[in-house]
């Protein structure tokens, strides 16, 4: 693996050091398609088969959104005439305030997450696209065992007075009773984040219970990843600089086995 990524970066110079030939067993013509079929067949899966006959590494197989690449998916691309791109280039991946605010909450009692996500006005896009930019995040060992006062005080201090447009908490995590409470935990984080003066458009802070189907989650999330037909911008856009928890993530969830 390391070869082929270091062939890869290589491929782009005029006298690479390294290069990669790829010889599939598929390939080879002096085989008939029943020694193929029969060497092939001994593996179970999809997967180990084109590992087998192509090369191919089954861990990048395996990646729950292979789509994704970190450059093709950031928000401020350097050269690019896109809008959105300047205008957060020029604030530093900071969405002006002008720009749809929602913050959503993965309530883990040993690793919480934030993200903090910015709809662009629709007269800065292409028209009939659409575009969710991850601007900054609250994860990893930053709030490891924080519960809703402590998380609450890091989104203030990252939010600042402007208010969102909508809250979202895990509706798994958020409905259930935690550890020495008799309420829910999405509303000891309300009372929490209402504390430290964190409010919604409309006023007091509420959340919308996130979608429990986590295979509808994860292919509606694949398919944001995909250039939409009128650009060849992708739905989600990240702020790879302030969202490095959120980047590894996407590039190293793997399926269940």
């Amino acid at each position: 693996a390391d070869l082929t990524e270091r062939a890869l970066k290589e491929s782009t110079k005029e006298k690479p050091l390294v290069r990669e030939t790829v010889i599939a067993l598929s390939d080879n013509k002096t085989i008939d398609k029943e020694t193929l079929d029969e060497a092939l067949g001994m593996f179970s899966t999809v997967e180990e088969r084109r590992a087998r006959d192509k090369g191919e590494y089954v861990t990048e197989l395996l990646r729950m959104y292979p789509q994704f690449d970190e450059y093709q998916h950031q928000a401020v691309r350097d050269g690019d005439p896109d809008e959105v791109s300047k205008i957060l280039r020029e604030s530093g991946g900071i969405p002006p305030s002008d720009w749809t605010r929602e913050l959503i909450i993965d309530p883990g009692h040993q690793h919480p997450g934030v993200l903090f996500v910015a709809i662009p006005p629709s007269e800065l896009l292409i028209p009939g696209s659409e575009t969710y930019v991850v601007y900054d995040e609250l994860a990893g060992e930053a709030v490891a065992r924080h519960d809703a006062d402590m998380l609450a005080k890091k989104i203030k201090e990252k939010a600042g007075a402007k208010p969102f447009h909508r809250m979202i908490i895990d509706y798994q995590a958020g409905r259930q009773h935690g550890m020495g409470y008799d309420t829910r935990v999405m509303d000891n984080y309300r009372r929490a984040l209402k504390a430290c003066r964190v409010h919604l458009e409309t006023g007091t802070p509420y959340f919308t219970e996130g979608s429990n189907d986590v295979g509808g989650r994860i292919g509606q999330l694949q398919s944001w990843l995909h250039p939409q037909p009128f650009t060849e911008l992708p739905k989600l856009r990240i702020v790879r600089e302030r969202c490095p928890n959120l980047v590894k993530q996407l590039r190293q969830y793997k399926k269940s086995a």
